[in-house]
């Protein structure tokens, strides 16, 4: 099973998805200009539908994402989060809960953080960080930064794979898109390995979650969000 959505519809049904929070429609925003989805504060759309698999399967999720023109006086806050879950009141897919979520949340997240100054001077990059929940609790996490170019078009490939019983390597892949959205460039990369008897209980069983949330930023939390998918291999 495979998620493949674009943003550009202001009708678009999202009774595919359990949400939380509310969305609104930027009809100009999008690579071409042809509409992208904007999050308000503290909002999440997450994606199970046959989330499952053995050992060897890859699930990636992806986003294009519009807007990255980031107010340097927000520092170190985070701008959105990424990931999958075996709980839909895990952090990763309900912003409301906070923390971890709960106690039994087991969840893999990117987050991207807007680390544009230090000190109140200005640093020129983009922070991002891969960071786990075992049984609720923060497990280890990984930073990696990169240039803030100005474009407005950045692609987040999140790729989870299951290598063992209960392993798991994940990491992530930022490309900048260029001004057009045809650009390749990748600017940031970081990887991980995770043992968690849970996730794996889960993807044997009912499935996991996809989810895609904004963070706490005071104002254009995740906006321009053109294009999201979920693919199971």
């Amino acid at each position: 099973m495979s998620l493949d959505v674009n943003f550009n519809d202001a009708d678009l049904d999202y009774t595919t998805f359990k949400s939380f929070g509310s969305f609104g429609h930027n009809p100009n925003g999008g690579i071409a200009g042809d509409g992208a989805l904007d999050f308000g504060t503290y909002s999440a759309i997450n994606w199970k539908q046959a989330l499952t698999g053995g050992v060897g399967t890859t699930i990636t999720q992806s986003l294009v994402f519009t807007n990255n023109n980031l107010e340097p006086y927000f520092l170190a806050r985070t701008l959105m989060v990424m990931g999958f879950t075996n709980n839909v009141e895990s952090h990763v897919a309900n912003p409301t809960v906070g923390g971890g979520g709960t106690a039994t949340s087991d969840a893999f997240q990117l987050q991207l953080f807007n680390s544009l100054t230090i000190a109140g001077e200005p640093t020129e990059y983009i922070s991002t960080t891969l960071r786990s929940f075992i049984d609720g609790s923060n497990g280890e996490q990984k930073y990696a930064n990169f240039a803030y170019t100005g474009t407005n078009n950045l692609r987040f490939d999140l790729t989870l794979t299951r290598t063992g019983t209960m392993t798991f390597d994940w990491g992530f892949v930022v490309t900048d898109l260029g001004t057009d959205g045809a650009g390749t460039t990748e600017v940031g990369s970081d990887t991980l390995s995770v043992t968690s008897a849970d996730f794996a209980a889960s993807l044997d069983g009912g499935g996991i979650y996809a989810g895609l949330r904004s963070g706490d930023q005071a104002g254009g939390l995740v906006s321009g969000l053109d294009h999201w998918s979920v693919n199971i291999n």
